[in-house]
C-alpha cells in the first residue's frame, strides 16, 4: 500500500487500493458464497435480507445499454402489492422515463434506486411511460417497503388454504 501509495505516478483513492485488495482476497478464496460487498452492494444485500426500506414498492430492472429501437429505460417488472405504487396504478411492463425531472436512460441502476428509495413520507416524482405514447407523472410518497416473500390465505367458506411464494429479484 505504501510503496503504491508513494511511487504511483498519480495520487490514488486509499479507499480504491483497500477495496481492490479486499475484493482479491475474497475472489483468491475461489469460493462463489465468499465475496467482497461494497457499501452500495452491501445495501441492497441488506434491503432484500432483512425485507424493509423506505422506497415506492417497485421490483424494476434497467438494461446495460440503449439500442435504436429501446431507450434503457427502467422497466417495472412488477410492483409490490399495498405499496404507494401498486396504488398508484403502476403496471408491469410500464418504463420509468424520468425520476424528478433526470431522464433515466444513462442513469446506472444504484443511481435509479438511490433516487426512488429515501426517507420514509417524502414525496418522489416519476414520469412513466405505458405503450409508446402514454406519458404521465406521478408522485408517490415513500413508505416502509416490507417485501413479503410468504403470503397465505383461506379460501372463503371452505377449509382450505393457500401458501404463495413470492420472488424479488
Amino acid at each position: 500500500f505504501k510503496f503504491v501509495q508513494k511511487n504511483y505516478v498519480d495520487e490514488i483513492d486509499p479507499r480504491i487500493l483497500y477495496e481492490g485488495a479486499l475484493k482479491g482476497m475474497m475472489d483468491a478464496i475461489g469460493d462463489p458464497y465468499t465475496v467482497y460487498l461494497d457499501s452500495n452492494q452491501m445495501r441492497d444485500l441488506t434491503d432484500t435480507t432483512a425485507g424493509n426500506f423506505g422506497g415506492v414498492g417497485l421490483s424494476i430492472s434497467k438494461p446495460v445499454q440503449s439500442t435504436p429501437d429501446k431507450p434503457a429505460y427502467v422497466e417495472v417488472a412488477s410492483p409490490i402489492e399495498d405499496t404507494p405504487g401498486f396504488r398508484a396504478g403502476i403496471k408491469s411492463g410500464d418504463f420509468i422515463i424520468a425520476i424528478e425531472g433526470e431522464s433515466t436512460e444513462e442513469m446506472s441502476m444504484d443511481q435509479v434506486l438511490d433516487k426512488l428509495r429515501g426517507e420514509v413520507g417524502t414525496p418522489v416524482t416519476i414520469t412513466i411511460l405505458r405503450g409508446k405514447t402514454m406519458k404521465y407523472d406521478v408522485t408517490l410518497v415513500r413508505e416502509l417497503i416490507e417485501v413479503p416473500t410468504v403470503k397465505y390465505s383461506m379460501i372463503e367458506n371452505t377449509s382450505i388454504g393457500y401458501v404463495r411464494l413470492i420472488k424479488f429479484t
